[in-house]
């Protein structure tokens, strides 16, 4: 008897190649536009994090269960890690995650866009930064960035775009008890 996977799945048919399998990857050239603006200039990232207005509010550790077979942390972990680090930031501005329900408003995700720059592996202790670098009417743009403790190395940056909601499920501004709670937080309130 065959097994299952000698059998084909019932209507479908596999049109690759393995000539379309093994094209050769084309490396993107210095002169390249699409590049050179996806590169993160080095002196943003050489500025300290609190003049840039960073706050250091989740710390972890990494666990061999979040590694991959190349031994360093699966690169979708580091969605995880930037919404603790989310959670983190809005225990530190005082309103944590159970306690946002009673001002009828919730924190819905829309975008997440994170860029990597380095490695972590195994038992590596890692520093989560985050600040709310763009204020909407209903939404929040938190900016993120993730280093290692040892060397301060920049692994991952990027930002998280997240909506606020009504009990409904329909955007509604950002109330003024978080938006103040921001501004006392960071020093200053962010505009769109």
């Amino acid at each position: 008897m065959p097994s299952w996977r000698s059998r084909p799945a019932p209507n479908t048919t596999c049109t690759a190649t393995a000539s379309h399998r093994r094209s050769p990857r084309r490396s993107p050239s210095r002169s390249d536009p699409t590049r050179s603006e996806r590169l993160i200039d080095p002196d943003v990232y050489s500025i300290p994090l609190q003049s840039r207005g960073m706050h250091e509010v989740y710390e972890n550790t990494v666990r061999f269960e979040e590694t991959d077979a190349q031994g360093i942390v699966f690169f979708g972990n580091y969605t995880t890690y930037a919404d603790e680090t989310l959670m983190s930031y809005m225990d530190a501005i005082g309103y944590p995650y159970e306690e946002r329900n009673p001002l009828e408003w919730e924190l819905h995700v829309v975008n997440v866009d994170l860029s990597y720059h380095a490695s972590a592996g195994v038992r590596d202790r890692l520093v989560n930064s985050m600040r709310v670098s763009s204020i909407g009417t209903s939404s929040l743009e938190f900016e993120y960035e993730c280093r290692r403790a040892a060397d301060d190395e920049l692994i991952v940056s990027g930002t998280l775009t997240h909506v606020g909601v009504d009990d409904d499920g329909e955007p509604t501004p950002v109330p003024d008890d978080i938006l103040a709670a921001i501004e006392a937080f960071q020093g200053e309130l962010p505009t769109a």
